[in-house]
Protein backbone atom coordinates (compact mmCIF):
# COMPACT_ATOMS: atom_id res chain seq x y z
CA UNK A 1 0.00 0.00 0.00
CA UNK A 2 1.30 3.45 -0.95
CA UNK A 3 1.32 6.02 1.86
CA UNK A 4 2.33 9.61 1.05
CA UNK A 5 2.50 12.42 3.60
CA UNK A 6 4.39 15.52 4.72
CA UNK A 7 7.07 15.05 7.37
CA UNK A 8 9.10 17.45 9.44
CA UNK A 9 12.76 16.88 10.16
CA UNK A 10 12.02 15.75 13.72
CA UNK A 11 9.47 13.16 12.60
CA UNK A 12 12.06 11.29 10.50
CA UNK A 13 14.83 9.00 11.68
CA UNK A 14 18.37 8.95 10.34
CA UNK A 15 17.77 5.91 8.13
CA UNK A 16 14.76 7.58 6.49
CA UNK A 17 16.70 10.77 5.79
CA UNK A 18 19.61 8.73 4.41
CA UNK A 19 17.28 6.74 2.13
CA UNK A 20 15.47 9.87 0.87
CA UNK A 21 18.83 11.51 0.16
CA UNK A 22 20.14 8.41 -1.65
CA UNK A 23 17.07 8.17 -3.89
CA UNK A 24 17.28 11.87 -4.77
CA UNK A 25 21.00 11.66 -5.61
CA UNK A 26 20.52 8.58 -7.81
CA UNK A 27 17.52 10.11 -9.61
CA UNK A 28 19.26 13.37 -10.46
CA UNK A 29 22.58 11.68 -11.19
CA UNK A 30 20.90 9.52 -13.83
CA UNK A 31 18.50 12.05 -15.31
CA UNK A 32 20.77 15.09 -15.52
CA UNK A 33 24.10 13.64 -16.60
CA UNK A 34 23.84 15.44 -19.98
CA UNK A 35 23.39 18.72 -18.12
CA UNK A 36 25.91 18.41 -15.28
CA UNK A 37 28.18 15.56 -16.35
CA UNK A 38 29.09 12.28 -14.68
CA UNK A 39 29.23 12.02 -10.90
CA UNK A 40 26.77 14.90 -10.53
CA UNK A 41 25.74 15.54 -6.93
CA UNK A 42 22.45 17.49 -6.89
CA UNK A 43 23.21 18.78 -3.41
CA UNK A 44 25.19 17.77 -0.37
CA UNK A 45 23.57 15.77 2.40
CA UNK A 46 23.89 18.82 4.65
CA UNK A 47 21.98 20.92 2.12
CA UNK A 48 19.31 18.23 1.81
CA UNK A 49 18.91 18.16 5.60
CA UNK A 50 18.58 21.96 5.61
CA UNK A 51 15.78 21.72 3.04
CA UNK A 52 13.95 19.27 5.31
CA UNK A 53 14.57 21.39 8.41
CA UNK A 54 13.32 24.56 6.73
CA UNK A 55 10.19 23.26 5.03
CA UNK A 56 9.77 19.56 5.66
CA UNK A 57 9.45 16.96 2.93
CA UNK A 58 6.74 14.81 1.45
CA UNK A 59 7.70 11.15 1.47
CA UNK A 60 6.15 8.08 -0.15
CA UNK A 61 6.27 4.71 1.54
CA UNK A 62 5.30 1.53 -0.28
CA UNK A 63 4.66 -1.32 2.16
CA UNK A 64 6.78 0.49 4.78
CA UNK A 65 9.71 1.01 2.37
CA UNK A 66 10.65 4.62 1.54
CA UNK A 67 10.32 4.85 -2.25
CA UNK A 68 10.32 8.57 -3.07
CA UNK A 69 10.11 12.16 -1.95
CA UNK A 70 9.39 15.71 -3.08
CA UNK A 71 10.11 19.15 -1.64
CA UNK A 72 7.42 21.85 -1.65
CA UNK A 73 8.08 25.55 -1.10
CA UNK A 74 6.16 28.84 -1.18
CA UNK A 75 6.65 31.38 -3.95
CA UNK A 76 5.35 34.95 -4.28
CA UNK A 77 1.79 35.70 -5.41
CA UNK A 78 0.01 32.75 -3.72
CA UNK A 79 2.02 30.18 -5.64
CA UNK A 80 4.01 27.18 -4.54
CA UNK A 81 6.70 25.25 -6.31
CA UNK A 82 8.08 21.77 -5.98
CA UNK A 83 11.41 20.19 -6.66
CA UNK A 84 13.71 17.31 -5.83
CA UNK A 85 11.01 14.93 -7.07
CA UNK A 86 12.31 11.37 -7.10
CA UNK A 87 11.05 7.81 -6.97
CA UNK A 88 12.80 4.49 -6.66
CA UNK A 89 13.43 3.38 -10.26
CA UNK A 90 12.94 -0.26 -9.24
CA UNK A 91 9.33 0.60 -8.34
CA UNK A 92 8.52 2.31 -11.65
CA UNK A 93 4.90 2.25 -12.79
CA UNK A 94 3.37 2.10 -9.33
CA UNK A 95 2.15 5.71 -9.24
CA UNK A 96 4.77 6.97 -6.79
CA UNK A 97 5.64 10.14 -8.73
CA UNK A 98 1.99 10.98 -9.40
CA UNK A 99 1.11 10.44 -5.74
CA UNK A 100 3.97 12.67 -4.64
CA UNK A 101 2.93 15.47 -6.99
CA UNK A 102 -0.72 15.20 -5.89
CA UNK A 103 0.38 15.37 -2.25
CA UNK A 104 2.52 18.44 -3.03
CA UNK A 105 -0.42 20.13 -4.76
CA UNK A 106 -2.71 19.31 -1.83
CA UNK A 107 -0.16 20.65 0.67
CA UNK A 108 0.25 23.86 -1.34
CA UNK A 109 -3.51 24.35 -1.68
CA UNK A 110 -4.05 23.75 2.06
CA UNK A 111 -1.44 26.44 2.71
CA UNK A 112 -3.15 29.06 0.55
CA UNK A 113 -1.61 28.52 -2.88
CA UNK A 114 -3.69 29.21 -5.96
CA UNK A 115 -1.22 27.57 -8.33
CA UNK A 116 1.81 25.28 -8.47
CA UNK A 117 4.94 25.94 -10.52
CA UNK A 118 7.45 23.40 -11.79
CA UNK A 119 10.72 23.94 -13.64
CA UNK A 120 12.30 21.44 -15.99
CA UNK A 121 16.01 22.01 -16.55
CA UNK A 122 17.09 20.82 -19.99
CA UNK A 123 19.97 21.35 -22.43
CA UNK A 124 19.41 24.25 -24.80
CA UNK A 125 20.70 22.57 -27.97
CA UNK A 126 19.33 19.02 -27.82
CA UNK A 127 16.65 16.95 -26.15
CA UNK A 128 16.96 14.23 -23.54
CA UNK A 129 14.32 11.48 -23.59
CA UNK A 130 13.71 11.60 -19.83
CA UNK A 131 13.11 15.36 -19.97
CA UNK A 132 10.72 14.94 -22.90
CA UNK A 133 8.88 12.28 -20.90
CA UNK A 134 8.63 14.65 -17.91
CA UNK A 135 7.32 17.43 -20.14
CA UNK A 136 4.66 15.13 -21.53
CA UNK A 137 3.73 13.81 -18.09
CA UNK A 138 3.40 17.27 -16.52
CA UNK A 139 1.21 18.53 -19.34
CA UNK A 140 -0.95 15.41 -19.07
CA UNK A 141 -1.59 16.12 -15.38
CA UNK A 142 -2.58 19.72 -16.03
CA UNK A 143 0.59 21.81 -16.11
CA UNK A 144 0.70 24.42 -18.83
CA UNK A 145 3.91 25.74 -20.37
CA UNK A 146 4.63 29.35 -19.32
CA UNK A 147 8.07 30.32 -20.63
CA UNK A 148 11.66 29.21 -21.21
CA UNK A 149 14.50 31.03 -19.41
CA UNK A 150 18.26 30.77 -19.72
CA UNK A 151 19.69 29.22 -16.58
CA UNK A 152 21.50 32.31 -15.31
CA UNK A 153 18.68 34.71 -16.22
CA UNK A 154 16.20 32.62 -14.24
CA UNK A 155 18.50 31.93 -11.30
CA UNK A 156 21.14 34.68 -11.16
CA UNK A 157 21.93 33.70 -7.56
CA UNK A 158 23.21 30.36 -8.95
CA UNK A 159 26.05 31.95 -10.96
CA UNK A 160 28.71 29.70 -9.44
CA UNK A 161 26.63 26.57 -9.96
CA UNK A 162 25.97 27.54 -13.59
CA UNK A 163 29.70 27.27 -14.25
CA UNK A 164 29.38 23.50 -13.69
CA UNK A 165 26.96 23.03 -16.58
CA UNK A 166 28.51 20.76 -19.22
CA UNK A 167 25.95 21.97 -21.77
CA UNK A 168 24.21 25.35 -21.90
CA UNK A 169 20.82 24.78 -20.32
CA UNK A 170 17.44 26.42 -19.88
CA UNK A 171 14.50 26.15 -17.53
CA UNK A 172 11.10 25.41 -19.00
CA UNK A 173 8.54 26.69 -16.51
CA UNK A 174 5.08 25.15 -16.18
CA UNK A 175 2.15 26.13 -13.97
CA UNK A 176 -1.08 24.52 -12.81
CA UNK A 177 -4.01 26.20 -11.12
CA UNK A 178 -4.98 24.45 -7.92
CA UNK A 179 -8.62 23.90 -7.10
CA UNK A 180 -10.69 22.28 -4.39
Amino acid sequence: MLNVQHYTFHSLNTEQIDRAFELMIVAYGLTEVEIWGADYLRMSKEQFIEVIKSRGIIIAFLDDQLVGSISVYPLPNNKYGFGLLNADFSQSGKGIGASLVKAAERFAHENGAHSMVIEILRPKAFSIPVKEKLKSWYTTIGYGFIETFDFIDYKPYELEKSKDLVNPSVFDVYEKELSE
